[in-house]
């Protein structure tokens, strides 16, 4: 039974993704993610990120990012749209076994902002490499999103998916994807999409 036990808390995946930075949200503020498989909670303050992440009970990330937008566009009557591209990092740590690591990893995300919502679409590949006393692990999806929010005022709630392929040295190729809540704070008023 004990051997049985200790196969299984091998097999917990170790890491963790910070799907709130790349989720639809205010330019400024705060966007948690309430959804499967990673519950994330993420601040973003203009061109600065972090998040907080737990994976299916079994790892918790702490990244931090930067942003650039090379591309933004007021569209007369319509809204704007923005083009961020950025990369985030940092530490993840295993909840079940000892051990810790590392995610990294660019994403671009693609924002319209219209009076009433925001419409998202990314591409991200969070890479994490992760060491425990069951051995490494090391992952590279390739995820591709699409989310939304209502919005009223300084308050958004709405939907953010994701999937596509992962790569696992000596596995074979998996699918992933991620479904969730999204509840997003601006932190000002009538700047959901300004960068400064």
């Amino acid at each position: 039974m004990i051997a049985a036990f200790s196969l299984l808390v091998a097999a917990l995946p170790a890491w963790a993704d910070p799907v709130a930075l790349r989720a639809p949200g205010p330019y400024a503020g705060v966007v948690a993610v309430a959804g499967w498989p990673d519950p994330s909670v993420g601040l973003w303050r203009d061109r600065l990120g972090v998040a907080l992440t737990v994976h299916e009970g079994a790892a918790v990330a702490l990244d931090a990012a930067y942003r650039w937008t090379p591309h933004r566009r007021e569209i007369p009557g319509r809204g704007r749209v923005a083009l961020d591209l950025a990369v985030a990092g940092g530490p993840v740590v295993p909840v079940v076994v000892a051990g810790g690591g590392l995610t990294l990893g660019p994403q671009v995300v693609l924002r319209r902002h219209r009076p009433g919502g925001t419409w998202s679409g990314s591409l991200a590949a969070p890479a994490a490499w992760v060491f425990t006393s069951a051995g490494g692990q090391a992952r590279l999806p390739v995820l591709a999103g699409n989310g939304f929010t209502l919005e009223r005022g300084r308050l958004g709630v709405g939907v953010h998916a994701e999937a596509g392929p992962v790569w696992s040295p000596g596995a074979p190729v998996a699918l992933s994807g991620r479904l969730g809540l999204v509840v997003a704070r601006s932190s000002r008023d009538g700047e959901r999409d300004q960068p400064r």
